[in-house]
């Protein structure tokens, strides 16, 4: 249902004056006033009730739909972390062969001359 529902009742009653003494309406009527009043409260409740748990459903979509988001978000984060900490690791290795045969290459041409 859309949020910006319209509840149309209408139910009309005739004014009449309740003495304390004696009441000038009948009981046939008073029942059946009160009747329609309690059928009629009972439309508008189950109107505000499916009023609200739709705007709910709303709210928890919205809310997945951002857990969903910060969830990928995180591991573009922790990929990107992982694959700079790899790419790190590779230089260093590769930088501490290329130092250790510079190293061998450097020493054999000193015990050459």
């Amino acid at each position: 249902m859309h949020p910006n529902y319209k509840l149309e009742v209408q139910f009309t009653v005739d004014q009449q004056t309740v003495n304390l003494e004696s009441l000038d309406i009948q009981p046939a009527d008073y029942l059946a006033t009160g009747s329609k009043a309690l059928e009629v409260q009972f439309q508008l409740y189950d109107a505000a009730v499916t009023a609200r748990r739709g705007l709910l459903q709303e709210g928890t979509d919205r809310l997945e739909q951002k857990k969903l988001q910060v969830q990928i978000f995180a591991l573009l984060i922790a990929a990107l972390a992982i694959y700079v900490f790899i790419a790190y690791a590779r230089n260093l290795a590769l930088a501490q062969t290329s130092g250790r045969g510079a190293a061998a290459s450097g020493s054999a041409i000193s015990q050459h001359i």
